[in-house]
């Protein structure tokens, strides 16, 4: 009986170099992080019954605050981000934005036609908003861990939501559903998501290659139903002589 070790290099986890590095695809990629200082977005949907409501413009305002205090993330996008910063006015007291505030924004989208594209992308008729993280270029490894990070610190805040009994965020709400639900899109979830269905494969591979008939060497020599030629170059190893 023999035993074989194979051993895999390391995905390299940062997605550019993947493809040829002289590319116009890379290029592009180098100048938008040259020019923007990020290379991937992080959306999260917010959804319930009325994103409007200042319990949520309260949980979206101070989380993308929190968030964008973090070193891996550039900057934040979503309607009431906008108003915050419109709002806040250096070395005075902070004033957080209000549903009026919001709701105001949202008029001014809907009355400009050259805008409308805009509101879309920002809030819906089925009252869900989206706010989106821009985040600094890095590994899928280190991008990872930042939405992990980002995700677990949204669900903290949702969970700690303590609403009026007649908040219109629990009316008709269904048995065991959250009053306010966040879901993860983007680029970013994408890119993790690849890298960990490549890892995971690649495991997979690892775990069944012992149980193949020859060695990693001369696994390229295998002929139509998984059996060896005699005559294609392989090892010396007897169990590969078949």
């Amino acid at each position: 009986m023999t035993a074989t070790a194979n051993v895999l290099r390391p995905l390299d986890a940062d997605p550019p170099r993947w493809i040829d590095q002289g590319s116009q695809v890379v290029k592009d990629i180098e100048r938008l992080e040259s020019e923007t200082g990020f290379s991937s977005t992080l959306g999260i949907l917010v959804s319930a019954n009325n994103v409007l409501d200042q319990d949520v413009v309260d949980l979206v305002d101070n989380f993308t605050i929190a968030a964008e205090q973090r070193p891996g993330v550039v900057s934040s996008s979503s309607l009431v981000a906008t108003m915050s910063k419109i709002i806040r006015i250096p070395g005075a007291t902070v004033i957080e934005p209000t549903t009026d505030d919001v709701a105001a924004a949202v008029e001014t989208l809907d009355e400009a036609d050259t805008l409308q594209n805009i509101e879309r992308v920002l809030i819906n008729d089925d009252a869900t908003s989206t706010q989106i993280n821009r985040l600094a270029p890095a590994s899928l490894e280190d991008r990872a861990g930042l939405v992990g990070e980002l995700e677990d610190d949204l669900a903290a805040r949702i969970d700690a939501l303590d609403l009026a009994p007649d908040s219109i965020l629990l009316v008709e709400l269904p048995t065991g559903q959250a009053a306010v639900r966040a879901t993860p899109a983007g680029l970013a979830t994408v890119g993790i998501g690849l890298l960990d269905n490549l890892s995971a494969n690649r495991a997979a591979l690892t775990y069944l290659a012992p149980a193949s008939p020859g060695c990693s060497s001369c696994s390229a020599s295998a002929a139509p139903g998984g059996r060896f030629s005699r005559s294609s170059p392989c090892c010396s190893r007897s169990a590969c002589r078949r």
